[in-house]
């Protein structure tokens, strides 16, 4: 009979915990308590600096945004990547963050209207990634996006940075001003 010695314990524990270090967070079941309270939770935690909106703060205020920071108005959102081809509990259905399955990740009540900057946060089993989008308008027919990304896993932080502008068209669409692709009816001034 084969036993398990304290070392292999701690190795396959360290292990296990290494590979399912956020999968508390499919357990989480009310949409509410996951998006407000954990993911804006998570957020307050390593910006103490942004605040709850009032309308002492902004008197324009009426909910649209999560958090205050020095004017910018800041909006939270949050998902978790579940398994799309599977009817389980969230917490069955949690994927890593090196998985190759399909995998279903919905964020909702996207308004750039509302707010200056998005942060949205994206959960796997193992990793959290934040992704920081900030909206900066050169004309009401310019939107230019910058965006930061954060992954955060047990062993390290990575930080990468895009910027895109977009052309806002007679169209209902918006395509990217450096895309090659363009349909014809639309008319992208760059």
């Amino acid at each position: 009979m084969d036993v398990l010695s304290l070392n292999g314990y701690y190795e396959l524990r360290d292990s296990y915990i290494a590979r399912n270090l956020y999968l508390y967070v499919f357990e989480i079941s009310a949409p509410r308590s996951f998006g407000e309270a954990w993911a804006q939770g998570q957020l307050k935690a390593l910006l103490p600096d942004l605040r709850k909106p009032s309308k002492k703060i902004d008197p324009e205020y009426s909910g649209q945004y999560d958090f205050f920071l020095d004017g910018i108005r800041i909006e939270v959102k949050a998902s978790r990547a579940t398994d799309a081809n599977m009817d389980a509990p969230l917490y069955v259905k949690a994927l890593a963050s090196d998985s190759r399955k399909p995998f279903w990740m919905n964020f909702q009540q996207v308004k750039p209207g509302c707010c200056d900057v998005f942060v949205w946060v994206a959960v796997w089993r193992d990793v959290i990634r934040y992704w920081v989008l900030l909206f900066a308008r050169k004309s009401k027919r310019t939107l230019t996006i910058l965006t930061d990304s954060i992954v955060a896993t047990s062993e390290k932080v990575n930080f990468m940075s895009s910027r895109k502008t977009y052309e806002i068209s007679q169209s209902t669409k918006s395509v990217p001003t450096n895309s090659k692709k363009q349909s014809a009816p639309r008319t992208i001034v760059r």
